[in-house]
């Protein structure tokens, strides 16, 4: 039978140093300035349906649409290749802040789990301290 690993608390307080410049970095990014765009651009491809079209020999027709969500609904928006140029870094910024809040959430729990191992460990410590000095003396 393997010999039970015990606790290094060092390991811990290097993780939780480590996560907080991550913490740091991240925050910093949401204190930005630059607007932000919900939604996403897409190059759509369909078909008139007219037999003499070229999209009726699988030449179909292509346009740039804008896509956003407000209030559970989706809407399509037809984009032209200026508005294209112009939301596509407010669009791109949104998407990149909502994969660091993501990770945000992740980082707090393991920041959480790793304070509640150490509570833990310092909590044994004190509970070691405090039977040693109230240990009864031996009777004579």
């Amino acid at each position: 039978m393997a010999p039970k690993r015990s606790y290094d608390p060092s390991l811990d307080r290097q993780r939780l140093d480590q996560l907080k410049d991550e913490l740091a970095t991240l925050l910093l990014a949401f204190c930005d300035h630059a607007p932000l765009v919900r939604g996403s651009f897409s190059l759509l491809r369909r078909r008139c349906g007219k037999r003499r079209c070229r999209c009726y020999r699988g030449h179909l027709h292509e346009s740039f649409v804008f896509i956003s969500s407000d209030s559970g609904k989706k809407k399509i928006r037809k984009a032209t290749l200026a508005e294209k140029r112009a939301l596509s870094k407010p669009v791109k910024c949104y998407q990149r802040l909502r994969r660091l809040r993501a990770r945000l959430a992740k980082l707090h729990n393991e920041i959480l789990r790793g304070c509640d191992r150490l509570r833990a460990y310092r909590l044994m410590e004190g509970k070691k301290l405090f039977q040693h000095l109230w240990r009864k003396p031996p009777a004579p």
